[in-house]
């Protein structure tokens, strides 16, 4: 049977806007990556189970200004320049270092990240006199026929508005929002802004902003900045060390085949010295290298608990010793005035 289909396809309709998704793609970015269970008691990031922050966000737009933490799990990315009479505004983005994954690697935390990068539109908007994907009439469900339709329009009478989001997840329960028990009663409270960034969008393409400031109020994250980048170094580092004993595997497979061809007719079956001597040496450089990456991660680990651990200290401790020795100082300087 076929592998199912992972993603939905609105190019035959974006494309005459100028705008396309690549089908089977993911943007990924290792700045906006998500920790998530990889199993086995084991978290891991995964570029392409995005967190955008800050950084992600258009804060020039209204309907964005005021947000600081939106999901977009697996979306893919547009391509393109908006058609004549149309103007694209960025609303989402991924940062410089961003890039296409394949969906199966994304979904099996084997991301690779390549040497090119760039800034990746997840959410943009656009508005003008949109051209019709359907110059030739209404298509015919289930076939590739068309109804002529001579009065039908070929471009938008009045200046329109789309936005396009190139993820439907982030509007889903359980990415959007978290459930809490309060006395014996389940409570949803925001996740992220995800569903304030869809209310803000349907306010302002409604025509009433008079909310959308309110409304993106209150963020119940706070993501450590250091701390991901951190972990972003360590990914990198991670798979450039994992990208060198894979050579080092492609090698010594190539070089026991260049001696398996070399065998005389008849010996098919006999491993020569030669050979056994050079996967011996195989699989020793397979042992130290793969320890040396345990070593790396370990390192780095330890580089990003050290820090997590500062920060805990700072936040449990400082602040009442802080206020301890105001306390002190205060009652220190009234007994000297009196």
């Amino acid at each position: 049977m076929p592998p199912p289909k992972q993603s939905s396809d609105l190019n035959k309709l974006t494309k005459a806007w100028g705008l396309e998704m690549q089908t089977g793609k993911l943007a990924a970015d290792e700045s906006a990556a998500t920790m998530l269970n990889a199993g086995g008691g084991r978290a891991e990031r995964n570029a392409a189970f995005l967190s955008l922050h800050p950084a992600n966000i258009n804060h020039d737009e209204i309907a964005t200004s005021s947000l600081g933490d939106v999901m977009l799990p697996f979306a893919g990315a547009f391509e393109g320049k908006p058609a004549e009479g149309l103007k694209e505004t960025v609303l989402l983005h991924t940062e410089a270092d961003g890039f296409l994954t394949d969906t199966y690697a994304a979904q099996g935390g084997e991301i690779k990240i390549p040497d090119a990068k760039e800034t990746l539109p997840l959410a943009v908007r656009l508005q003008g006199h949109f051209k019709t994907a359907f110059p030739d009439g209404q298509p015919v469900e289930g076939t590739n026929q068309t109804v002529s339709a001579k009065q039908g329009l070929k471009e938008s009478a009045k200046p329109g508005v789309v936005v396009l989001v190139a993820d439907v997840d982030l509007l889903a329960d359980r990415f959007a929002l978290r459930s809490m028990n309060v006395f014996g009663q389940q409570i949803q409270q925001p996740r992220n802004d995800n569903l304030a960034f869809a209310l803000n969008l349907a306010e302002q393409l409604s025509g009433s902003e008079a909310l959308i400031g309110l409304r993106s109020r209150g963020s119940f994250d706070r993501p450590f900045d250091r701390v991901a980048d951190l972990e972003k170094q360590a990914q990198i580092k991670w798979q450039a060390e994992e990208d060198r004993l894979n050579q080092k595997l492609q090698a010594a497979q190539s070089r026991i085949q260049a001696l398996q061809q070399t065998k005389p007719d008849g010996q098919q079956q006999i491993m020569t010295l030669e050979q056994a001597t050079e996967i011996k040496k195989f699989r020793e450089e397979v042992f130290q290298t793969q320890k040396a990456l345990k070593e790396v991660r370990k390192n780095l680990r330890s580089d990003i608990e050290r820090l997590r651990m500062h920060l805990k200290v700072l936040n449990i401790a400082a602040v009442p010793l802080l206020v301890a020795l105001f306390g002190i100082l205060r009652g220190l300087w009234i007994k000297k005035t009196r």
